[in-house]
């Protein structure tokens, strides 16, 4: 019993790291989104949520990389402190990879996609595509989308814009979503760039001695204050 005890207790410490370190605590994201037009369209859940975080995972890995070589360490300690630059993109690889498995799911389970109730069409796979591609520029080199002055629109973009267009596309709602639902969702995507933005103004001066550009330290600290709350 002890032995196993010992060996249940090793599995879970050394996998825990990679938990952790793909910071699920930002999932909300893409999550809330989500649930919020699962509700409001009486739609599937699953398929998109799926997608898109493990799409999150992928970029919060590659991103916690990056961070590493521009940063001179001082940056994010997910990274430092739990996983290697190795495993870091090995595991970026891996989750960029898996948000295609609901694609092929249908070919084998052929249940699947009836119960989701979901296509995979062309412009559903375009839009992937767009969110799989700002997730690596937003910062990968050479573009570093965050540390020119676009983080916040990147952000934007692919929590507001792709996020529902994907909805959208997979779903069949052709006639778009109402108003009410689109103002609830930027309200959410906002609250997103919300959080950036106060992350950035925590690292301001950090971030402006290794040349890098936010809207943060862009903005003088009164006008980054009104932007946060705004």
């Amino acid at each position: 019993m002890n032995y196993i005890t010992h060996y249940m207790s090793h599995y879970i410490t050394h996998y825990s790291r990679y938990v952790i370190a793909s910071r699920p605590w930002s999932f909300t994201a893409s999550s809330l989104p989500l649930l919020y037009l699962s509700l409001s369209t009486n739609n599937g859940l699953l398929q998109p949520l799926f997608t898109l975080t493990t799409i999150q995972a992928a970029s919060n890995y590659l991103n916690s990389y990056s961070d590493r070589h521009t940063d001179d360490g001082k940056g994010d300690r997910t990274l430092y402190d739990h996983i290697t630059p190795k495993e870091s993109i090995q595991l970026s690889a891996v989750f960029y990879c898996a948000s295609f498995i609901p694609y092929f799911i249908p070919y084998f389970i052929p249940y699947f996609i009836n119960a989701a109730t979901a296509r995979c069409t062309m412009n559903v796979i375009i839009i992937h595509l767009a969110g799989f591609t700002l997730s690596i520029l937003y910062s990968s080199p050479p573009f570093y989308l965050k540390h020119r002055l676009l983080g916040d629109l990147t952000i934007y973009l692919t929590f507001h814009y792709l996020i529902l267009k994907y909805y959208e596309e997979l779903y069949d709602e052709n006639d778009g979503m109402n108003a009410d639902v689109t103002a609830d969702i930027t309200g959410l995507s906002l609250l997103t760039i919300g959080i950036l933005h106060g992350n950035n103004m925590r690292d301001r001066e950090v971030d402006y001695k290794n040349g890098i550009r936010t809207v943060a330290n862009f903005l003088p600290a009164g006008g980054g204050g009104v932007y946060f709350a705004g």
